[in-house]
């Protein structure tokens, strides 16, 4: 877990990390002293932020605002001073995933409201996969439909034109001229049916950017 302490006392920024290390000691820290400083610490790798509101060069709303326009859903926990009800509730309107107030026993209360965030962040994070994968499953389901759909359409033609082409090579099987263009017109129909079964037994749905900003469904990584 990768945790960003900003506070701008070095006592507070060395108490809770001994405190967190003591609750986790896989925990990576990372330290800051000024806004400024912990927004260019401040990267999508970091799991959870803890912020102090008073800082000497911004305020704490001020610099989770910034935090959050890089990354929306990053739990931020707003450290306050006593009295500080207003700027707590604010924290929260602007996106703190919570908020401690410095009292006698917040240095109790931490660790346990930095394991509540990061518990919040994974149900989070898993509820936006369930989310991704049944849009996928309803993707593939409507790309099996169409597929389904479009080898009843081009099945019949294609095999009329595979028919016609043996009957055509029967006759015409002297003239090389004729035969090179049934042959290749023959392994254009195989093609097709090629892609039309690929299509049909897609396991995904893989798209490809082309130029212009449009996207084709990709049949060859879409079957695998």
């Amino acid at each position: 877990m990768n945790i960003l302490i900003v506070d701008d006392q070095k006592f507070f920024l060395t108490m809770y990390e001994g405190l967190l290390r003591e609750a986790n000691p896989s925990c990576n820290i990372i330290s800051a002293e000024t806004g400024r400083d912990a927004v260019s610490k401040f990267h999508s790798g970091i799991d959870i932020v803890i912020l102090d509101y008073q800082l000497p060069d911004m305020d704490g709303i001020s610099v989770m605002k910034e935090m959050l326009s890089k990354c929306t859903d990053m739990p931020i926990i707003m450290v306050t001073g006593e009295g500080s009800e207003e700027i707590a509730a604010a924290a929260i309107k602007n996106g703190a995933y919570d908020y401690v107030v410095k009292t006698n026993e917040y240095i109790k209360t931490l660790p346990f409201v930095v394991e509540h965030c990061f518990e919040r962040k994974r149900l989070i994070e898993e509820k936006k996969k369930m989310e991704e994968q049944k849009i996928e499953i309803e993707r593939l389901r409507v790309l099996k439909e169409v597929a389904a759909a479009l080898s009843h359409e081009i099945n019949n033609p294609l095999t009329s034109i595979v028919m016609t082409v043996h009957l055509l090579q029967k006759r015409y099987e002297k003239d090389e001229n004729i035969m090179s263009k049934l042959r290749l017109l023959m392994e254009n129909a195989r093609r097709i049916e090629e892609k039309i079964a690929k299509l049909s037994n897609a396991v995904a749905v893989v798209s490809t950017d082309y130029p212009g900003g449009s996207k084709i469904i990709d049949i060859e990584k879409s079957a695998k």
